[in-house]
């Protein structure tokens, strides 16, 4: 995988096994997608570049329970245009907002009704975000521009209002940062760290003091230094203990070398007393459950609790940050909390549980699971793609304008919903660069009739091409996934094959005009030849 060059596969980590188990296929290339946990514990999948130039602007679902990838075929990004990493965030509405850094605009995705709504702008511009609370965005720091200096601005956004707009605050950081990483404290207030002097992810200085924002009075403070800086690339993690993991960063190109060290931070909270403690807790709560009790010796000390998401950071924004606040009850020796009533308030998972007391010490944190009392593993995920899936070393030679086609035999049924094809050298005409994917029924071994066809796509050379398409596969049957491209030269425009090795291949003897696909198959000739081409099932 070159930078910048996404790739389609996707795996499961296990971390009681420290494995990868590899899941369905993206239906498109995705180089820096967000990934952002939805209120049934499926995941967003949101941009990402395709190559340099393309971006993938159609989203996709990952539903953890059978390993099945969607696309929401309905859906495209026209406004959002960040091809890397846009900062999502779970609402307490079930949607997903977008912001994108770069470029400014704010959307807000609905992946039940695969639509997309218009916020606005934000005026913090390559700047870094945290919810710190429920439907509320903090977002600062970033340039005006890149490779222009840092900036320190802080802007808000309440989603929970009936017109959100950004407010800028009157305060702003001590310090201009880029890509600086906002984490969730305890306390409820959040902590800044690290970031660059300018706006370039080939910086080699940055602000060393840490700072931390108030969502009370709405202003910074400034606090203890770094030993080094963290820039480009770094990370910073709440850790159970209530201290916070610096760790990594560096810059994109060239000296000085990277940082392959770490740092902790002792916020000022460890100083100020003894810590209340937590004696039990439950393993998991599930949702509209009584309410639960979480045990501590200090109960009566307790002012605030705090469920915080583990930590999942990237290029100064945590996607999945959640702080929630629970309501709770005091008996002698026990805290009485609510229970969320979904996964709207609380999206399913682990979080950090803490309690804080009346001089603002926090415990040491406990696992807690939320959304179910005891799921089981899911299973092997089902096959989701019908084809070709992988590249092959040769390339289809035939002229521009013959029908391309691989047999495939499909075990279970099911909705296509994309189909796919790898294509190595394109025609250096972009007018020559469109294709199109069809689907056969099979005729005693060759091609038969059309039963769907794609719409007109554009060619992006070495990489994996995708357009959507529709129709209902019968299982235990044979079809064919056909290819063609309005490319004029020989030996342009060329799919990948395999010669063979899963099926055989068929290519027209007629050529056949770009645009007309054939209700029933021309002449064929078969052979050992197995082109790169596959299709992917839906709901």
């Amino acid at each position: 995988m070159r930078g910048e060059v996404g790739i389609n596969t996707t795996f499961q980590y296990d971390p009681d096994t420290n494995s990868w188990t590899p899941t369905a296929d993206m239906a498109y290339d995705r180089w820096y997608p967000a990934l952002t946990k939805l209120s049934d514990g499926r995941v967003s999948i949101v941009s990402g570049q395709i190559t340099t130039d393309v971006f993938a602007d159609i989203p996709e679902i990952y539903d953890p329970a059978d390993g099945s990838i969607n696309t929401l075929t309905t859906v495209a990004t026209t406004q959002l245009q960040e091809e890397e990493y846009p900062a999502n965030f779970h609402l307490p509405n079930g949607k997903i907002l977008a912001i994108s850094p770069e470029h400014g605009p704010v959307q807000l995705l609905d992946p039940n009704a695969s639509t997309w709504t218009n916020v606005n702008s934000t005026p913090v511009t390559l700047g870094s975000a945290v919810q710190y609370r429920p439907g509320r965005i903090l977002m600062s720091g970033g340039g005006t521009s890149f490779l222009s200096p840092s900036l320190g601005r802080t802007a808000l956004l309440d989603m929970n209002g009936a017109n959100p707009a950004w407010r800028q605050t009157p305060a702003s950081m001590s310090f201009g940062r880029y890509m600086h990483n906002l984490v969730m404290l305890p306390t409820g207030v959040v902590l800044a760290v690290g970031g660059s002097s300018t706006a370039d992810a080939r910086a080699t200085n940055g602000p060393l003091p840490v700072e931390t924002w108030d969502p009370n009075t709405e202003t910074w403070t400034t606090l203890a230094s770094l030993q080094l800086p963290r820039m480009y690339h770094s990370t910073a993690l709440l850790l159970p203990d209530g201290r916070v993991l610096a760790a990594g960063g560096g810059h994109a190109f060239g000296p000085p070398p990277d940082l392959f060290s770490a740092q902790v931070y002792s916020p000022p909270y460890l100083f100020k007393g003894p810590r209340p403690t937590i004696t039990s807790v439950p393993d998991a709560v599930p949702y509209g459950s009584p309410p639960f009790t979480v045990g501590s010796p200090d109960a009566t000390t307790i002012t605030s609790l705090a469920l915080i998401g583990l930590g999942s950071v990237t290029h100064g924004t945590d996607m999945n940050s959640f702080y929630g606040d629970l309501a709770f009850n005091v008996t002698a020796n026990e805290l009485i909390i609510d229970a969320p009533e979904n996964g709207n308030e609380v999206p399913p998972g682990y979080y950090m549980l803490f309690i804080v007391d009346a001089n603002g010490v926090p415990s040491i944190a406990k696992t807690l699971k939320i959304g179910s009392a005891s799921t089981p593993p899911p299973p092997p995920p089902p096959s989701s793609t019908v084809g070709n899936t992988s590249i092959g070393t040769l390339l289809d030679s035939g002229d521009s304008n013959f029908l391309n086609g691989s047999k495939i035999s499909t075990s279970n049924g099911g909705n296509i919903v994309s189909m796919s094809v790898y294509i190595d050298g394109v025609d250096s005409t972009t007018n020559n660069r469109n294709y199109q994917l069809a689907i056969y029924t099979d005729s005693g071994g060759r091609p038969g009739t059309r039963v769907a066809q794609s719409a007109t796509g554009n060619l992006v050379a070495n990489s994996w091409n995708t357009l959507p398409i529709t129709v209902t596969l019968q299982a235990n049957t044979i079809y064919w996934l056909m290819y063609n491209t309005n490319g004029t030269t020989h030996a342009v425009n060329n799919m990948r094959y395999n010669n063979g090795s899963a099926g055989q291949g068929a290519y027209s003897t007629n050529p056949v005009g770009f645009g007309t696909w054939p209700t029933t198959f021309p002449a064929v000739a078969i052979t050992g030849v197995v082109y790169s081409l596959y299709a992917t099932f839906g709901p």
